[in-house]
């Protein structure tokens, strides 16, 4: 007599996801993401791949104290920041994503590296003498939206003229009105250097000369025009010295020599005599 019991053996076909990606960026690879960018921004998007055709995918951190899960959220199939990010301080993260299979519930363990790239607001630091003019700087800003190129304000005063080391607070305005700052160091030093001493020519003239006053430069006032105390304008002959005092916005003073030298050196040129002739008619 056969039993009426049959055993039927049954195999549940496995769902679990193959690959999981943020932005089309497979698990175990590395994706970036710069710094100083504000919290909750979007780092990109879930998807997971699988064998079954259609198969929809739900996504969730693995809790593991040897990861920054913590510095993310997912939100549906999105992955967002929940802080400011700076690189100095660390320069990449690692998360654990499980996709898992809304099918049957199998699922998916990948690990996740993300690259904080380092984007400076740097301007870089000026030393002058006397004064300084602030230049608005025009950087490349992490924005919520993207990095934009914006150009920086300031509350500081547009010229520096007291002497010391100033910090120059420089903001730029996103387009979505979120504010990135930076600092610039501005000093001003006192001008103790003269104007350098040029080296002059000889003037030399065949009756007289009138001098025209030399310039040279200086590393603060730039151009300065020499003084003199001597006479400038000589129509004797002889040799002569002038003294030359180039003097900067500071009072800082250099001086040098000129030598003048009027010589007639040049003979009188020789006329051209016409020859007369003389006839006498004889008886």
């Amino acid at each position: 007599m056969c039993s009426p019991f049959v055993a039927f053996s049954s195999e549940t076909e496995n769902l679990a996801p193959t690959q999981i990606f943020i932005n089309g960026v497979s698990g175990t690879s590395s994706i970036s993401i710069s710094e100083n960018l504000p919290a909750g921004t979007l780092v990109g998007t879930l998807t997971a791949s699988d064998t079954i055709s259609g198969s929809t995918h739900s996504f969730s951190f693995v809790p593991s104290s040897a990861n920054d899960n913590d510095k993310y959220q997912i939100i549906g199939n999105q992955l967002y920041t929940t802080e400011v990010f700076d690189y100095e301080s660390q320069s990449s993260h690692m998360i654990t994503i499980r996709a898992i299979s809304n099918a049957d519930g199998d699922f998916l363990i990948r690990v996740f590296t993300i690259t904080i790239l380092d984007v400076d607001l740097e301007v870089p630091p000026v030393t002058s003498c006397i004064s300084y003019t602030l230049v608005p700087p025009t950087l490349e800003v992490p924005c919520s939206s993207g990095m934009e190129m914006l150009t920086g304000t300031t509350s500081s005063s547009p010229t520096i003229t007291t002497l010391g080391t100033h910090l120059v607070v420089w903001t730029f305005t996103c387009s979505d009105l979120i504010t990135r700052t930076t600092t610039q160091v501005v000093v001003i030093e006192a001008d103790v250097t003269p104007p350098t001493i040029p080296t002059l020519p000889t003037i030399t003239a065949q009756c007289s000369v009138t001098l025209t006053p030399p310039n040279t430069t200086d590393s603060c006032s730039g151009l300065v025009t020499g003084t003199t105390s001597d006479s400038i304008h000589y129509d004797v002959q002889g040799n002569y010295t002038v003294v030359w005092t180039f003097e900067d916005l500071q009072g800082n003073t250099s001086s040098t020599t000129q030598s003048v030298v009027i010589a007639d050196l040049i003979p009188p040129v020789v006329p051209s005599l016409l020859r007369y002739m003389h006839f006498v008619r004889l008886p």
